[in-house]
């Protein structure tokens, strides 16, 4: 993630940082994309995980199937 934001991007695009990450290392993720949001950096977020997308969207859409 590091890597990406050093080309300065306009926009975040992330699609399931979470997965197979140990829970300590989905918190640190976590506790980074709060750290973007609050600098009012966009993100977008694809993730299986809806309680981690969720407590960090301002907008959401769901997808049952697809």
């Amino acid at each position: 993630m590091g890597r990406a934001l050093m080309s300065h991007p306009d926009t975040f695009l992330l699609d399931g940082p979470s997965s197979g990450l140990s829970p300590l290392l989905v918190m640190e993720i976590l506790d980074f994309l709060v750290l973007l949001r609050q600098t009012g950096f966009p993100v977008l977020l694809v993730e299986l995980i809806a309680m981690i997308a969720l407590s960090l969207a301002d907008r959401a859409f769901v997808l049952e199937t697809g």
